[in-house]
């Protein structure tokens, strides 16, 4: 047994040295249990308040947005809308609302099925131009994207967008 005199503790025993350190409210053994206990209960209130911001977040809307299939299937507007690497500008609807992605990005591989049946890219001779695939004209918006626009309270929102030219292989 090894006795060893600091200050005015006596420590003969390691359990008994933790005791005394624990009764100890200067000590940096109980300072140091304290900030870990503090940083635990830091972390589960950071961990909570994502999982209750990841919910939150869910339950924003998602709007189906794409042009009008007339003016993309118009071969004149694409010669219009040659501006160098971009076409447009192109108006883009909503053409639906969703909850969540998700359900969007579903009803908008739907969509773009859609386009491809109607032979937009072909009639509206954006071949010319790189675009292979009608997916270029569909997007889901989420509500709080600042390049929405509302004309009135009961009519759909819209924005116009420029589309990115495919780059050449």
């Amino acid at each position: 047994m090894f006795i060893r005199r600091t200050s005015l503790i006596v420590r003969d025993t390691p359990r008994r040295q933790t005791d005394e350190r624990r009764k100890m409210p200067n000590n940096k053994a109980f300072t140091r249990h304290s900030y870990s206990g503090a940083m635990h209960r830091v972390l589960f209130m950071s961990i909570a308040l994502t999982i209750v911001s990841a919910s939150a977040a869910r339950a924003e809307t998602w709007y189906l947005m794409a042009p009008d299939e007339q003016i993309v299937s118009n071969p004149r507007v694409a010669t219009r809308m040659e501006h160098g690497p971009v076409m447009g500008p192109l108006v883009f609807t909503s053409r639906d609302t969703f909850p969540s992605r998700p359900q969007c990005e579903s009803a908008r591989q739907k969509l773009v099925t859609d386009l491809r049946q109607l032979s937009v890219i072909k009639r509206g001779s954006w071949d010319r131009y790189g675009f292979t695939s009608p997916s270029v004209f569909t997007r889901c918006v989420k509500s709080d994207d600042p390049m929405l626009k509302r004309s009135s309270a009961d009519a759909p929102p819209s924005m116009e967008t420029f589309v990115n030219r495919p780059q050449r292989r």
